[in-house]
């Protein structure tokens, strides 16, 4: 993202930002380090070179794009979309978006829109295409399915447990049945002599 940033506007965010915004690999406290020097960036970006208000616009929380969280890395990403239409180069970003599929044009048109604090419906409920139908159909029962499976593990678990239970059960019976019959065959000798 720090990189994209650079791309989009050298200037703000230059070789000495950047290097300010390191390679972490799986340190979650260093992402997040870097994560908010990119908001930060970015924020400052849009409000002291575009003059953008952002104050109706739900920022994102960094922790839990850390976590991979849809819906806040969602807002960090229409962020740094803001940058690209509004930098030096935003004519060819903007005939970059033109040139998308209509229904992606839709979309970040829509992210655009919200971020200028523009009245907009919710991404979400952009109209859903009969693919779309049959993709959250499929999805739906895909998670019905994992929790039957789910139940029926569970389900499994409990039945080798009783039988783990009924096993050692039989053993112990066998084990006393054994006895029993030695102590009356050692009587019956004992009678007969």
């Amino acid at each position: 993202m720090a990189q994209v940033l650079n791309l989009l506007a050298p200037d703000q965010f230059d070789t000495t930002w950047l290097s300010k915004v390191s390679d972490v690999g799986d340190n979650k406290r260093l992402k997040l380090n870097n994560l908010r020097k990119v908001l930060t960036g970015t924020l400052d970006y849009l409000k002291d070179v575009v003059g953008m208000q952002l104050s109706q616009f739900p920022l994102p929380d960094i922790n839990k794009v850390v976590d991979c969280d849809n819906a806040h890395l969602g807002r960090l990403l229409q962020l740094i979309l803001g940058v690209a239409i509004n930098c030096s180069k935003q004519a060819e970003y903007i005939q970059a978006i033109m040139e998308m599929e209509e229904q992606v044009q839709r979309v970040v048109m829509m992210a655009i829109q919200e971020m200028h604090g523009m009245p907009t419906h919710s991404i979400q409920s952009l109209p859903i295409l009969e693919d779309d139908m049959q993709v959250k159909k499929l999805m739906e029962e895909m998670e019905s399915t994992r929790v039957e499976k789910e139940s029926l593990a569970q389900k499994c678990h409990e039945l080798e447990m009783r039988l783990n239970l009924m096993k050692e059960e039989k053993s112990n019976l066998s084990a006393e049945f054994e006895h029993l019959q030695a102590q009356i065959g050692s009587r019956g000798k004992w009678w007969t002599s």
